[in-house]
């Protein structure tokens, strides 16, 4: 073995000792028959579906280490488009979901170390909506749309997971809906590709780096050429299409790895399943999305992590609006949504088109004036202002 190798190695299990001490090579399961959790196995999918607060301790843990071997690694090479992949692969072998996560900020009310009944409610809740469309068309396709607001998917994975692992040969493809992805999304629309992600055929970073090349390739051939190598490798034009060249490539690889991580771990674990995914950066770019590919409108709707203060707040009412369309467009959508109705309660939000007995709120579109109806149909807690 090479010094260089030797030493990287001493370094990568000295920065992640805390997680390896603590036993998290767990062993991975499949699944492929109705699954009920074991809270004393170690298996990942058993941590998720019983104890999700040691799982996202986990991924606290190896996001610190990757964080800490990244600064080592930093120093001594050279950083490029897939600087850190190796590390990436190392960091998945402890934790194969390290790249999610959740709000976790202390003034969160949703924050599951503080109140951790709050989330497992919605997750419960949404995760039983999808078994019930599953079961209502199960050799159809599920379409779901997720609104957050830089929440990283963990919960959704959850509620997946709980779902799976009650119905291991469901079809559903996902839609999450946030502004982080908004670079990716304008990449992919500035070239008139789709919205999916697709899982790695390969772990073998080279050949991940050399599919990615083949991508950028295809897309200058098909839109421009300014990535076309001139005859003088050295000339400033050259120097800033190579430049161009490697941003383009980390926008995609950065922007991809957190979705290929989440699809890849489901892969694994419930094989039988066939779980897509999709990404899109507003509600207005996503039913853009849905007319321009003639995608389904979604059979189910949630959101977690992105009320403001007010219902009229950025990340509320495009929300809710989506909520709308989807109820105009198919009248057997569901949606659900934790929210605090601002008069003490937190709760599960529906909006529907239809007056219910009990709603906290209504709000009317000036442009088309059809009403919609928020109600709280549980409270999950009170939240003293």
């Amino acid at each position: 073995m090479s010094l260089k190798k030797s030493l990287y190695t001493l370094l990568y299990f000295f920065v992640f000792n805390n997680v390896i001490m603590h036993g998290m090579y767990a062993p991975h399961k499949t699944i492929l028959e109705p699954y009920t959790a074991d809270e004393q196995e170690t298996a990942l999918v058993d941590v998720l579906l019983c104890n999700p607060t040691k799982a996202l301790e986990l991924i606290f843990d190896t996001k610190k280490g990757a964080i800490e071997m990244g600064k080592i690694l930093e120093s001594t090479q050279p950083e490029t488009a897939f600087f850190g992949q190796k590390l990436h692969q190392k960091c998945e072998q402890i934790c194969p979901i390290y790249l999610l996560g959740e709000c976790t900020s202390l003034l969160c009310p949703f924050n599951r170390h503080i109140n951790p009944t709050w989330r497992a409610t919605y997750e419960k809740s949404v995760s039983s909506l999808f078994r019930e469309k599953i079961e209502q068309n199960p050799e159809t396709i599920i379409h779901t749309a997720h609104f957050s607001r830089g929440n990283c998917a963990f919960s959704d994975l959850i509620i997946l997971t709980q779902a799976l692992a009650q119905k291991p040969n469901a079809q559903v493809h996902m839609n999450f809906i946030d502004q982080q992805y908004s670079k990716l999304v304008n990449i992919r629309d500035t070239f008139n590709e789709t919205h999916e992600i697709k899982r790695n055929e390969s772990n073998d970073p080279e050949a991940i780096k050399e599919a990615y090349l083949q991508y950028i390739q295809s897309l200058k051939e098909q839109h421009f050429n300014i990535l076309h190598p001139s005859d003088d490798g050295d000339t400033p034009i050259e120097r800033m299409r190579r430049k161009m060249l490697v941003e383009l490539i980390t926008i995609l690889v950065s922007g991809e790895k957190q979705h290929k991580q989440f699809l890849q771990w489901l892969h694994d674990t419930f094989p039988l399943a066939n779980i897509s995914l999709s990404v899109h950066s507003s509600t207005e770019n996503y039913l853009d999305y849905v007319k321009r590919t003639h995608a389904p409108y979604p059979d189910i709707v949630t959101a977690i992590d992105i009320q403001g203060r007010t219902f009229q707040d950025e990340g509320t009412m495009p929300y809710i609006r989506l909520c709308k369309k989807a109820a105009l467009e198919n009248p057997t959508s569901a949606n659900l949504w934790l929210a605090d109705d601002f008069k003490g309660s937190i709760g599960l939000v529906t909006c529907s088109l239809e007056e219910p007995a009990h709603r906290f709120q209504k709000l009317t579109s000036r442009q088309d004036g059809i009403s919609i109806y928020l109600s709280m149909i549980a409270k999950v807690g009170s939240l003293v202002r």
